[in-house]
């Protein structure tokens, strides 16, 4: 009976532990990651591969300095799987309020789904502290546009096509699957 007073003692207490540390995680992340976002792209966004756009970083100005080091381009496939794509800029990028970082999207990529991961680094004393990870909205890339003489913008895809602009992965419900239980199985 001891060793099963024990042994419930120690799944607690180990319990207790693992829930202290992700609150102090949690925490830890929320003050030096807590108000960055990324204003654009927005969800209404459509880029021509081979043409520029930019990225906007933002921040609610606190007592760290932030700087933004990275940015990646990802696609989103039509299973909702996230793809890298490529590094598009690293440096060194002061963030105070606002930062806008112009890059071309390659013009030998698919049309569909893309986003953002921005790379923001917090300088402590100088030197190279922790990293916040932010991203995008998802946004469209065509493989061609063209303007028509009232100004509307005609691109060579249908914007409203599913097969290349899944709804759900638009809307950011992708790169998360579920493997168990397989479909129609049971939990046991």
């Amino acid at each position: 009976m001891k060793f099963s007073i024990t042994a419930i003692s120690a799944l607690i207490l180990s319990t207790a532990v693992s829930m202290t540390t992700a609150d102090s995680y949690s925490d830890a992340m929320k003050s030096w990651c807590g108000g960055l976002g990324v204003s654009f792209p927005t969800s209404s966004t459509v880029v021509t591969a081979g043409s520029k756009t930019k990225v906007t970083v933002t921040r609610k100005p606190d007592q760290r300095t932030k700087t933004v080091t990275g940015l990646d381009l990802y696609s989103v496939d039509s299973s909702g799987k996230a793809k890298y794509v490529q590094n598009v800029w690293s440096g060194k990028y002061n963030l105070q309020k606002t930062a806008s970082i112009t890059d071309t999207i390659p013009s030998n990529v698919a049309p569909g789904l893309y986003y953002y991961r921005v790379w923001v680094t917090n300088m402590v004393n100088g030197q190279h502290g922790p990293d916040c990870l932010q991203t995008s909205h998802t946004f469209k890339v065509t493989s061609s546009s063209h303007k028509n003489a009232d100004g509307t913008m005609e691109y060579a895809e249908s914007l409203d096509d599913e097969n290349i602009y899944h709804p759900d992965h638009y809307n950011g419900c992708f790169g998360l699957t579920v493997d168990y239980p397989a479909p129609n199985g049971e939990f046991n």
